[in-house]
């Protein structure tokens, strides 16, 4: 029983220029929302027309979806809060909407989900399956490094070159454009303010809508600030550093984590090192054709399952249990 928790959590863990103004007309049209809608929740969903590149004002458009979480109050204030992004950049914010029926803000406002360009929702919808797949395939083996980083760049090619032969044209999907979209729907919209919400990517697309477009935003909420001149990859290494260093501080001086994990730093250290020598096998189901699967889980991979893990509050807990479960053998 224990393999196959660990296995299903480990698992888990390891599978997230300034435009110009357009001179076209914009449009919005009324749509059947595209995700599913929480019973007893009064949800309108629209979809706004835009320029895929502003500087081109009368070249292709695009279409963004948005929905509005309508307040509990009759007579909700002017000013509705903006869900701007689920982050990512890439994460789904019309699928963020189930999570925010209860929110304080409906009891007096609206609140409004924006699909950002390119994601889920949106049309275009900027997918990389290739580079999913190419993932996966890196857990099912055990290359060298080189090689697995060789994979999965010649799939995020694959994926450009397949987007561009669609006429995507992919140096339009950045933060200014996506700020100047959030301006348009205000706009549409007939608000005279608003009231911004954004996390990790989210906030970086927050700070530069304060920046480009002042004056529609009566308020911000910055949460896990991705600030513009922060470099993500440059960090990621360093950032993770820090939060394990944390993780293993917190359990440390936590009485019970602290009790029934006393080495917990060093035991996950010999992890990593036991994983890279012998790969654990786990069996799972092919994503795509449901095949049976057994992949090779090496201690770099743990690592990644780490990284993805420490973004949730809800799995951080179960991160000493699995580590101390891995230390001691505990796989069958």
């Amino acid at each position: 029983m224990k393999r196959i928790v660990i296995c299903l959590i480990f698992a888990t863990l390891t599978l997230g220029a300034l435009p110009v103004r357009a001179q076209s007309a914009l449009t919005f049209t009324p749509v059947e929302c595209p995700m599913p809608i929480p019973a007893g929740t009064r949800v309108t969903c629209g979809k706004m027309q835009v320029p895929e590149n502003r500087s081109q004002p009368n070249g292709r458009m695009i279409r963004l979806p948005f929905a509005v979480l309508r307040s509990y109050n009759p007579h909700p204030q002017p000013d509705p809060v903006v869900f701007v992004s689920s982050g990512g950049p890439g994460g789904s914010s019309l699928d963020a909407l189930a999570f925010y029926v209860n929110s304080a803000h409906l009891q007096e406002r609206d609140f409004i989900f924006v699909e950002q360009r390119g994601n889920k929702y949106a049309e275009p919808a900027l997918e990389c399956p290739e580079v999913q797949m190419a993932t996966f395939a890196n857990f099912s083996t055990v290359d060298a490094r080189a090689a697995e980083i060789a994979r999965e760049v010649d799939a995020a090619r694959a994926c450009r070159d397949r987007l561009l032969a669609q006429g995507i044209d992919l140096t339009a999907y950045n933060s200014a454009e996506s700020a100047a979209d959030l301006e348009d729907l205000r706009l549409l919209l007939g608000y005279e303010q608003w009231n911004l919400v954004g996390a990790s990517y989210a906030a970086r697309l927050v700070l530069t809508t304060m920046r480009l477009y002042p004056a529609g935003i009566r308020s911000v909420v910055l949460d896990s600030i991705y600030a513009p001149e922060v470099d993500a990859y440059e960090q990621r290494v360093p950032t993770l550093a820090r939060a394990l260093k944390t993780l293993f501080a917190n359990c440390a001086a936590d009485a019970e984590c602290g009790v029934a994990y006393p080495d917990l730093e060093a035991h996950f250290y010999a992890v990593i090192e036991r994983m890279n020598a012998a790969p654990l096998a786990v069996n799972v189901r092919h994503p795509v054709t449901a095949e049976p699967v057994t992949l090779r889980l090496t201690g770099d991979d743990l690592i990644l399952g780490m990284f993805n893990a420490l973004y949730q509050r809800n799995t951080i807990r179960f991160l000493p249990f699995i580590i101390e479960e891995l230390y001691r053998g505990n796989t069958v």
